[in-house]
């Protein structure tokens, strides 16, 4: 049964993205990941058909294959909504594009979706076609999956012309495939389908045997939809038998998943079936009634095979009624209907209804020509059952007019195809001696097969022992001088991997030997210059204070010694550095991680500094949260914390402001930033800011000297506390410098 879907937010998604092209590369991105989405969107429910056809249009500009797939969506969705003349149309300029593309698989399958559109209105010789072509593409592509559904196709479009021994052919062929790749859905309906066609034989027994098949299968896999179809088909069975009651239990288990599932034309189809049932048990209210209800359905979908049989339903519950009238006008639809779909099985049964309707209004010759007609079509397609209602009828008319020859005749053949067609034992006597006939045929084939070729392996047996005798002593010599040649080769590509590996240590030392020797010029350089410079001026103002101590006034003498002390907290830092980054070089360093509150150790060093700040009219502030905890050495963090402060002190001019602030960074991390509104630095500098080799330096704002040593000497702390040191500046605006360091937590 068709299941009705409707592609809801498609358009929606397809026209946002598109209006928003330049997201997308020339390519939009990735084509299959946008209908990855797009197929997620499907019940979203948020109706919006305009906006499809826009996204279907805009992406026609851009890319051939996404506007293939874009096509083919909204053939489904005309499709899904019994649209398929619209259906078509999108189809065919999904497959042209499919066609320049060289694309086959796709081809195949948008052709098989024709097929369909082209089944559904009737117009089978022209699906058959197109099922036909894309069958050519399935086997030069030896796609399995392909093939399999597409006889499967072929078998239910035979089925509705009645050309069921063709139809039973090609869903033989589609249950190797199915089989081969182990598709329970298919086999599934396919056992379904088969029981159909074996139903309209009026073979009972091997329908119903396919129809429980059928329904394992469908329960096994959780196909609530498909055992529902399984329902109704064994429940027709029993209907066939005069199993009244229990074709109801089974039409009503179908009815209960059809309406769980909403499925309205499941429902429709089981509403026909239970009207018969109740018009067989004379309950012509009942059966009026349900067939209405279906009815009432099949028009709402256009569903013109159920139209069909809802109307010879209601028919029939007319004839009944002995309303002739109403019963001969729904079989008039009846017969138009299936005349343009060229249903052979439906048009004999509307015959026999307008033979039976004649009949009652005892008019013998219409009657007579209807059941003539009936006849001819049954014997053409071997319509076993509708041969028996016609014999039967026609053996009553010709007793009525006398001719007791054709009479007799007629009931002769009615009973001996009677007996024939509901004899079960002897249907299943004869299907199983078919079936071991058949199964006898492949084994003594397979028999003879395996025994060829049993004769041909031996004969290889003794013509290779033959040959292989001869060389095995060459063999074995062969072999032993490969030993020989692998040994030597090996141990050549050992002594090999030995002198590789001490060129690349050699490699190593020289390279560790260079670092050492630049950090070792760079502390001399620094020793001889940046310390050299402090202390001398230290020795200086000391002389100079010492030698003119008289000469001097309180304000100026306070001032000199104001000076002193600066000079000696700066070349005290730079000594302590330098100690520190020396220690640190030589390993003497140990890293004694503890966990603490940061905020303490920010306000410390905030305390040192608020002289030297307040000189400047700069403010600091601490806007750490007081509970911040972290996971690191003490020391080492606060010699960073201490050479930040400074530095923004002095490259921050009068009048500036420092802030201490945190934020969570990435996998937990505290990030603690110093931030001042200084003069920042060039983007020339940042990129070599914490290189050794660099030698550059620059002035503060009071002209405050430094060594280039504290930056490098924190980058090298927070690295050994499993941390990161990043710089932020714009020149003209300020800088931050973040300490990015593990939580206690982490």
């Amino acid at each position: 049964m068709k299941k009705i879907n409707i592609l809801i937010g498609l358009g929606v998604f397809l026209y946002l993205n598109l209006v928003n092209f330049s997201v997308y590369s020339n390519e939009l991105v990735d084509t299959s990941k946008i209908f990855n989405e797009v197929e997620l969107l499907l019940d979203s429910h948020a109706e919006n058909f305009d906006s499809l056809w826009k996204a279907t249009k805009l992406i026609s500009g851009y890319n051939n294959k996404l506007k293939a797939q874009s096509l083919k969506l909204l053939g489904q969705y005309y499709y899904d909504n019994d649209l398929y003349d619209s259906a078509i149309v999108s189809f065919k300029l999904s497959s042209d594009i499919y066609l320049k593309l060289k694309d086959s698989l796709n081809y195949a399958n948008v052709l098989r979706k024709i097929a369909i559109q082209y089944e559904y209105k009737g117009e089978y010789s022209v699906s058959e076609e197109f099922y036909h072509k894309a069958e050519k593409l399935y086997l030069k592509l030896n796609n399995k999956l392909g093939l399999a559904n597409i006889y499967s196709d072929l078998g239910i479009l035979l089925w509705n012309i009645s050309e069921y021994s063709k139809a039973l052919s090609y869903m033989d062929k589609s249950l190797i495939h199915a089989l081969e790749i182990k598709d329970s859905m298919l086999l599934a309906n396919l056992n379904n389908n088969k029981g159909l066609v074996y139903w309209n034989l009026g073979n009972h027994q091997k329908a119903l045997v396919l129809f429980y098949d059928g329904l394992k299968l469908y329960e096994a896999i959780e196909d609530t939809e498909g055992a529902s179809m399984s329902y109704n088909n064994i429940g027709l069975i029993h209907e066939q038998l005069n199993e009244y009651e229990k074709a109801l239990e089974y039409y009503n288990k179908c009815l209960e998943i059809e309406i769980r599932l909403n499925n309205e034309d499941g429902m429709a189809t089981t509403y026909s079936n239970i009207s018969v049932i109740y018009n067989n048990l004379g309950d012509n209210k009942k059966a009026l009634f349900y067939a209405q209800k279906s009815l009432s359905i099949h028009y709402k979908l256009d569903y013109r095979v159920g139209i069909a049989y809802a109307c010879e339903n209601i028919s029939h519950i007319y004839l009944n009624l002995r309303n002739y009238e109403k019963a001969l006008s729904y079989n008039d639809t009846v017969f138009a209907i299936r005349t343009k779909l060229n249903n052979k099985q439906g048009i004999c049964t509307s015959h026999i209804l307008y033979g039976r309707i004649y009949l009652a209004l005892k008019n013998d010759k219409k009657a007579k020509y209807h059941f003539n007609k009936a006849l001819s079509i049954a014997m053409d397609i071997g319509l076993l059952k509708e041969q028996i209602v016609v014999y039967e009828n026609l053996s009553e008319i010709y007793e009525k007019i006398g001719d007791y020859k054709n009479a007799f005749a007629n009931h002769v053949l009615y009973k001996n195809l009677s007996d024939s067609v509901y004899n079960e034992e002897s249907i299943k006597k004869a299907a199983q001696l078919q079936y071991q006939y058949e199964y006898e045929k492949e084994k003594q084939a397979f028999e003879l097969m395996q025994k060829r070729k049993d004769a041909i392996y031996e004969e290889e047996v003794k013509r290779h022992k033959v040959v292989s005798y001869s060389f095995i002593f060459g063999f074995v010599l062969m072999a032993l001088l490969a030993m020989v040649i692998l040994y030597y080769f090996f141990q050549k590509r050992k002594m090999n991997k030995i002198l590789t590996y001490q060129k690349q240590k050699i490699k190593e030392d020289n390279k560790s030997l260079i670092e050492l020797n630049n950090t070792k010029n760079k502390f001399f350089s620094i020793i001889a210059h940046d310390l050299r410079g402090p202390l001398g001026g230290l020795y200086n103002l000391g002389e100079y204070l010492w030698t003119s101590h008289d000469e001097f006034e309180d304000l100026e003498r306070k001032r000199l010694l104001e000076t002193i002390t600066n000079n000696a907290k700066q070349t005290f830092n730079l000594v302590d550095n330098l100690l520190k980054w020396a220690s640190s070089n030589s390993g003497n360093i140990t890293y004694k991680p503890k966990e603490f509150i940061i905020n303490d150790l920010v306000d410390d060093n905030c305390d040192i500094f608020m002289t030297m700040a307040e000189s400047k009219n700069i403010s600091i502030k601490n806007l750490l949260d007081k509970n911040i905890a972290i996971f690191a050495d003490y020391e080492m963090i606060n010699t960073v914390v201490r050479n930040l402060i400074s530095n923004a002190i002095k490259f921050t001019q009068n009048e500036g402001k420092i802030e201490i602030i945190s934020k969570t960074g990435i996998e937990d991390d505290i990030m603690i930033g110093i931030v001042d509104n200084g003069v920042g630095i060039k983007p020339e500098v940042l990129d070599s800011l914490f290189d050794l080799d660099s030698s550059y330096t620059s002035l503060g704002t009071k002209n405050e000297k430094g060594s280039g040593l504290g930056l490098k000497l924190c980058k090298e702390f927070v690295k050994k506390n499993k941390g990161r040191l990043v710089v932020e500046s714009e020149v003209g605006v300020g800088t931050t410098f973040w300490i990015c360091l593990p939580s206690s937590k982490s």
